[in-house]
């Protein structure tokens, strides 16, 4: 009968829902109860009858459905969902940081080229060669790295052709392209009437000006729900009917995709039209093309889906289980010490078996009696989220769990056995000695990338005699573990130019460890270092490689907090080898073209002082 529900009349409830709460309005939907730990599954209406009276949305506000539009319908966007109501690809979602306005909208060029249509982007016209191919550039798209690179392209509104003459346009097929820094491309059709060549009857010649719009009533309600489809009539069907003779007339068409499936797709690089002439016997020209189209901030889609983070359709939810008013998975995604024991469920909504991942939903955490709220989960965060595994905190008295801190210092915990050296006693303290080249003032140099060449920065470490600080490298230490790098304001236009490696030089030879690998593909880019440092970060607890990263598009994320993995997977080469030596960070440009450069390096790790009398304890400690 229109809606989406879970059938209280077959007792077909959803797991985890809580307490069958009736609706005593409509008592045969159940409503769950918003509390913490309680997974929200929302029941929507089916998009195209939002008022639910049994007449199609864009009818009603169009005035042509039976009932006229008794309800008042209103749809001042032009997205053709009614206003407030269930939005179409996410058009009425609220801006995250704004909510009294829309996630979604229309880019703005810098510097209009008409300032009567400020946010339409212009290319020019040419000749459409013969059996050849033409491409003309869009004007005023952000250039990568740029003050204005903040943006995925959402869906053009309007792709217009102006002047367009062509004979025999069903041997012309026009294509949008957006072509990356690395030459590779992604193609939406605009026009394509191959399959009427030959057909009797059908129009064969453009002359006019061509809108290709996405807005507009559907051709079929069965085929598509009104509140995705496109209403304009599809050109090569207007031409096959041959209604209006050998010529089309210019005026609204339907392009031949929908132009909707630019999902994370970056609004910059190079964009242009595409004209391909397949067959001999004619050619063609237009004066000139223009196109509006609909942006998402980088800032409104935290988890880099191209949709914004607000926008929850019919089949997918998202929680808010500490009830800050940030979706959890944003939550996750944007601080990632919120979820230490990388499970997916925020720290503040489980118990404090981090390790075990016993936790999950709301329970008697204050021993009440009951699941009271917000008792319960007042106490989880702001008691038992402040509990270390020795429950003492003496070690990092940050009020974190140790865990927390572990990801965040890789080097608090030498054997890797999720517990803080401090905590296991002196003697291990003892045994294993963190190395910072940061805090011993020994960073490494920063260096310009050159095109062709090989840049190398080197820290040295040299032995020293133990000051009883626990830090000194005495002759003989070898590394333990925990090896980490980091590269600051690492700047480069093309990160499939570079190869990056760690050398390591010692009395135990020589150790390679490579951190991306020439030839790297993907749309993602290093972060811009236009006033603002960067650091990208390797270590063995990384979740995915550098160049895995880039190939989900976009600004690549960086910071202290951010681990990649280097390419082997570890950096267990190093592990028994001498600590002292030579450490260089080893960066190869091979693509003439474009150059960069970093500011500094850090190298860190865990050394274990050396064991002459073979008795299981370094010399030092005993």
């Amino acid at each position: 009968n229109g809606t989406e529900h879970w059938p209280s009349a077959y007792d077909a409830y959803p797991p985890n829902f809580g307490n069958r709460y009736t609706n005593p309005f409509d008592p045969y939907h159940y409503t769950f109860p918003n509390q913490a730990g309680v997974a929200q599954y929302r029941c929507r209406k089916i998009p195209y009858d939002c008022n639910q009276n049994g007449y199609l949305d864009t009818l009603e506000f169009d005035g042509i459905a039976p009932n006229g539009n008794a309800d008042g319908l209103a749809d001042a966007d032009n997205d053709r969902v009614p206003d407030g109501c269930f939005p179409r690809e996410c058009f009425e979602a609220p801006s995250l940081n704004n909510p009294g306005e829309s996630a979604i909208s229309t880019f703005l060029p810098a510097t209009p080229e008409d300032v009567s249509d400020p946010s339409r982007l212009f290319g020019n016209g040419g000749t459409i060669p013969d059996d050849g191919i033409y491409e003309s550039d869009l004007r005023g798209t952000p250039t990568r790295n740029g003050a204005e690179d903040l943006y995925w392209a959402y869906e053009p509104t309007e792709l217009r052709i102006d002047g367009l003459v062509h004979p025999q346009f069903s041997q012309l097929k026009i294509e949008l392209v957006r072509e990356d820094v690395y030459g590779d491309e992604q193609v939406w059709s605009v026009l394509d009437c191959s399959d009427l060549n030959g057909q009797a009857g059908a129009s064969t010649t453009l002359a006019g000006s061509y809108v290709f719009t996405l807005n507009g009533r559907p051709s079929s309600i069965e085929e598509s729900p009104a509140a995705t489809t496109l209403s304009a009539r599809d050109l090569c069907a207007v031409a096959g009917s041959g209604e209006y003779g050998n010529l089309i007339p210019g005026g609204v068409y339907r392009p031949t995709s929908a132009l909707i499936e630019f999902e994370s797709t970056p609004f910059n690089d190079r964009w242009f039209l595409r004209f391909s002439d397949g067959a001999a016997g004619a050619a063609g020209f237009f004066s000139g093309w223009s196109m509006e189209m609909k942006v998402l901030p980088f800032t409104e889609d935290c988890n880099s889906d191209g949709s914004p983070d607000t926008c929850v359709d019919a089949f997918v939810f998202d929680t808010d289980c500490n009830l800050n008013g940030l979706a959890d998975s944003c939550e996750i995604a944007t601080q990632p010490l919120s979820d230490c024991d990388l499970n997916g469920v925020l720290d503040d909504c489980e118990d404090t078996s981090f390790l075990l991942d016993l936790g999950g939903g709301l329970w008697d955490a204050n021993g009440s009696g009951a699941i009271d709220f917000p008792g319960d989960a007042d106490y989880i965060q702001n008691v038992l989220g402040c509990a270390d595994f020795d429950f003492t905190d003496i070690c990092t008295p940050n009020c974190r769990p140790d865990l927390c801190d572990i990801i965040a210092g890789p080097i608090l915990d030498a054997n890797q056995n999720f517990i803080l050296d401090c905590a296991e006693g002196p003697e291990f303290a003892c045994a294993s000695r963190p190395y910072d080249s940061a805090s011993k003032g020994t960073s490494g140099p920063g260096m310009d990338i050159n095109d062709l060449s090989i840049m190398e920065s080197t820290i040295v470490i040299e032995s020293e005699d133990d000051d009883g600080t626990n830090t000194s490298v005495l002759a003989g230490a070898t590394v333990l573990g925990t090896v980490s790098v980091k590269i600051h304001d690492l700047d480069h236009a093309r990160l499939s130019d570079l190869q990056i490696s760690l050398v390591h030089v010692s009395s135990s030879g020589t150790r390679v460890t490579d951190l991306l690998l020439f030839g790297c593909e993907g749309d993602g880019y290093f972060a811009s270092t236009d006033g603002q440092s960067t650091t990208y970060s390797f270590s063995s607890s990384g979740s995915e490689t550098l160049c895995q990263a880039a190939g989900q598009g976009g600004v690549i994320p960086e910071g202290d907090l951010v681990f990649y993995l280097p390419v082997q997977g570890s950096f267990s080469e190093h592990i028994g080898a001498s600590a002292a030596g030579s450490w260089t960070i080893q960066i190869f440009d091979g693509v003439f073209g474009e150059t960069g450069s970093f500011s500094s390096w850090d190298l860190q790790f865990v050394h274990r002082p050396p064991d002459f009398n073979n008795d299981g304890t370094p010399d030092v400690c005993e």
